[in-house]
């Protein structure tokens, strides 16, 4: 059976073609999912994803080629997970990011960084002791913003708002943690 003739099967809702094509196709999707993020657990999830984005695109598939039209999808799937995590590294301030294996430092240099370490683990608590005492609005923006890596759309699907408010909600979230961090500082 051709190609086009199992999306034809798929679009009439035949789910044992959706499997037949997935079986025949994983490893060409996971190999090229693999190439943009060389890591297999992120690689799994981006699949993962990659499945649910062509089974959700098959309406508007234009018989050019299916296996080619399937890894476009795939190494966008890919692209935007590592974009995400690029993201949720960026915003590593509001997280507890594990430390980096590096080798021990000797002399001063060792004093330089527990000092940093331990300003680090001080900012993070005053961080995590602020998000805490949030209203319970701005406290799940800022969650699903910098904790999850969802970007102002999902957030505002899952709240069931237009994308502005969303924004509008992490603008005042950032203000209402910069007023309480000032006023932090300014009682020590």
């Amino acid at each position: 059976m051709s190609d086009e003739e199992w999306v034809t099967r798929m679009l009439e809702g035949d789910e044992v073609a959706f499997e037949q094509l997935i079986r025949k196709y994983r490893q060409d999707l996971y190999a090229a999912i693999y190439a943009v993020l060389r890591h297999a657990k992120d690689a799994e999830d981006a699949l993962q994803d990659t499945f649910v984005a062509i089974y959700l695109s098959l309406p508007g598939y234009r018989q050019q080629g299916l296996k080619t039209w399937m890894t476009r999808i795939a190494v966008n799937k890919a692209i935007d997970h590592k974009r995400r995590q690029q993201r949720l590294r960026q915003r590593s301030v509001l997280t507890d990011q594990p430390e980096r294996a590096e080798p021990p430092p000797q002399g001063d240099e060792a004093d330089g960084r527990v000092a940093e370490r331990l300003l680090e683990a001080e900012r993070r608590e005053t961080m995590s002791r602020f998000i805490g005492t949030m209203p319970e609005g701005y406290r799940r923006v800022i969650e699903a913003f910098y904790w999850q890596g969802k970007n102002q759309q999902e957030i505002a699907k899952g709240e069931r708002v237009a994308a502005k408010t969303i924004e509008s909600r992490l603008y005042r979230a950032r203000q209402w943690m910069r007023e309480r961090w000032k006023r932090g500082e300014e009682q020590e």
